[in-house]
């Protein structure tokens, strides 16, 4: 913020204890959050087994599900992510997407849980080999680029099973969704297919002609080449897809070992971590762009607030000019966050906020790190 000239250097020291106040507050805050949803989610942790787990009844199971899916959305908002619709997903999965030669089927049916959260779109330039320089030689050609998430959440649990299971995942490609559910199916496309079942048919019927002209004494050897080239280049293409099978194998295996960031309860920890994060960060935003604009408004003697869609143009605008990336900022629960602490107020519909001593006096005084404050949208009930 310092080298976005949002801040000017004599209020550096204040601007820094404000920040830590400001932390410490959210971080105290999202202690009760994450406690509320690891409770909830205990009765139904797949990694559990307790007497209490084994003796829930399936009504109570699917009630406690629902509730565990309702928070997490909840809290994955609060944390940027987006979730993908279930036409979206259900698109991508029933499309059988040809891979690298291969068929790979996935049945969104056979699911009675199946969501997923994303979060950020990457594109991975890959590396410029002599096949991709071949691109540049046509005209208005370019190199295919994959798209991935940069994060990915999936909740999941197949008919029939009894645990429900939480993995976040980093840098998935955008087409492969198919690749993180347990019954993903490797088929043969179906040229390949049609060419083995041609080929084999052609072969048996060679053979057979081959074996009846030799028992009425004739001689026509065609039939039997034919039938043996066919033959091989049956051979060659089920090698192939055998090859293709377990070059993809490894890349799920490497994809799951690598690329796993965590499961279950321990993902929830990560989860409010990171919406920890972008709260205080979305927070830290607001009161910057707020405080800047009230200091030099306060030289001028013209103090005046700011509306909600000004601010978040405003902070667009400096994002991109300091990140190159453009965003979407949407400022409505850092400002409820904000204004619960009592730090920000409006003022004839327009957003003011404290000055930097007061409002780190504000956070010290009214808030200390002994006391648990809970978001109201996201308190559980728990009997």
């Amino acid at each position: 913020m310092h080298n976005g000239n949002l801040l000017q250097a004599d209020v550096h020291g204040e601007f820094v204890e404000f920040s830590l106040a400001l932390d410490n507050v959210i971080v105290t805050k999202y202690q009760g959050v994450l406690q509320d949803i690891k409770r909830l989610f205990d009765p139904i942790n797949p990694d559990k087994d307790t007497i209490q787990t084994r003796n829930l009844s399936e009504e109570e199971r699917n009630d406690k599900e629902e509730l565990v899916i309702q928070h997490l959305d909840k809290l994955l908002k609060k944390a940027n992510f987006h979730k993908l619709s279930d036409k979206l997903v259900e698109k991508s999965l029933m499309e059988s997407p040809i891979k690298g030669g291969l068929r790979i089927q996935v049945d969104p049916r056979k699911y009675e849980i199946l969501h997923f959260w994303a979060l950020g779109l990457s594109t991975v330039v890959t590396k410029n080999n002599w096949y991709n320089r071949m691109w540049e030689i046509f005209p208005k050609s370019s190199i295919p680029h994959p798209d991935y998430y940069r994060r990915l959440i999936v909740a999941l649990r197949l008919k029939g099973e009894t645990k429900l299971v939480l993995k976040g995942f980093k840098d998935i490609p955008i087409d492969a969704l198919e690749m993180l559910l347990p019954d993903c199916r490797i088929k043969l496309n179906h040229l390949d297919k049609g060419i083995i079942t041609a080929s084999i048919s052609i072969a048996i019927t060679g053979v057979v002609a081959k074996t009846l002209t030799t028992l009425v004494e004739l001689n026509f050897q065609w039939s039997f080449v034919t039938a043996l080239i066919l033959s091989l280049i049956a051979a060659r293409i089920w090698t192939v897809y055998k090859n293709r099978k377990n070059s993809y194998l490894v890349k799920l295996s490497q994809m799951l070992y690598y690329k796993n960031l965590a499961n279950n309860r321990s993902l929830l920890t990560l989860l409010v971590d990171r919406a920890e994060d972008e709260s205080f960060k979305e927070a830290m935003l607001i009161y910057t762009f707020l405080h800047a604009k009230q200091r030099r408004e306060t030289s001028n003697l013209e103090l005046d607030g700011i509306s909600n869609k000004i601010l978040e143009q405003n902070i667009e605008k400096w994002i991109f000019s300091v990140t190159g990336t453009r965003i979407e900022f949407d400022a409505r629960e850092a400002i409820a966050l904000l204004k619960s602490f009592d730090i920000l107020h409006y003022v004839n519909n327009q957003l003011v906020v404290q000055p930097l001593k007061l409002a780190t006096d504000t956070l010290s005084k009214n808030f200390t790190p002994n006391k648990t404050f809970r978001d109201n949208s996201l308190k559980i009930n728990i009997s």
